[in-house]
């Protein structure tokens, strides 16, 4: 696993890299930038897995970086670095994709342990990789149908595999946060609704509103996972406005309530 330590003050970026038992974390490679600029030429040679970016920098300050990185198809995790207690910043760090942010003056345990949960949160994505395709999964799995139907049946999968179809796809990934309609992801994509919804679910297997509620709820389980937000919370962060219909939706996918599925995780740890 790889990290990028950005900070403008290179005596902070010297510290933490030299200072936290990086391979307890399992981390095994550590970058550091001391600027936007700088970064954004270290990312175009080397991948990290997470990425921890002060705020305030002069020039591009952090959340512009990120917010670049982001339109890039960059999806790092990304924890914030900031002076700043301001709930303004936090709220446009959750519209980044960002999983939390450090206030400073910051312990060494105190940032050690957020490194922790953001390597779960890494882990817990290659757990759930596979999770939004059980579509795909499922007709690889029945054993009724002939291996010529499978093949056949898989190869349309991949024919659909379309420019409109990926829009919709990465539109629901960086906008999942915000009350997302089907017109809304038709125009967006060009499509008419109708047609839309049904080539996304003969793609997917889903329809493309299931879809926005199955990301939801993916990243909510990473947050319920590795992070100490409260369930309502986590709810509003991924775009939920109703927590009874979060848990309801949590449910019927998961087949656990948010909190059963907390408890779980604490129970193994």
């Amino acid at each position: 696993m790889k990290i990028l330590l950005l900070d403008d003050n290179i005596s902070t970026t010297e510290l933490l890299k030299k200072s936290i038992e990086w391979t307890n974390l399992g981390i095994d490679e550590v970058f550091t930038a001391n600027s936007a600029a700088e970064a954004e030429q270290m990312l175009t040679r080397n991948s990290v897995d997470i990425i921890v970016c002060d705020i305030e920098m002069p020039g591009t300050n952090g959340l512009d970086f990120i917010k670049r990185q982001r339109q890039s198809g960059n999806d790092a995790i990304c924890v914030f670095l900031t002076a700043y207690a301001e709930f303004e910043y936090a709220k446009q760090a959750i519209r980044l994709n960002s999983f939390d942010y450090i206030l400073k003056p910051f312990s060494l345990e105190g940032i050690t342990n957020k490194l922790q949960a953001a390597v779960n949160v890494c882990k817990e994505r290659s757990k759930n990789s596979n999770y939004i395709k059980y579509g795909k999964a499922w007709v690889e799995n029945q054993s009724t149908l002939t291996g010529r139907e499978k093949e056949e049946l898989l190869s349309t999968e991949k024919e659909l595999e379309n420019d409109g179809i990926r829009k919709a796809k990465s539109y629901i990934k960086d906008h999942y946060t915000d009350k997302i309609t089907l017109n809304d992801l038709a125009e967006y994509v060009g499509y008419n609704p109708s047609y839309l919804s049904a080539m996304f679910k003969k793609h997917e297997g889903i329809p493309p509103l299931d879809y926005l509620n199955l990301t939801r709820i993916n990243q909510a389980r990473i947050f319920l996972a590795a992070s100490d937000f409260s369930i309502s919370d986590i709810a509003m962060m991924v775009g939920f406005n109703s927590v009874s219909y979060f848990n309801h939706t949590y449910k019927a996918i998961t087949g656990q309530t948010p909190g059963e599925y907390r408890a779980a995780i604490h129970a193994r740890q």
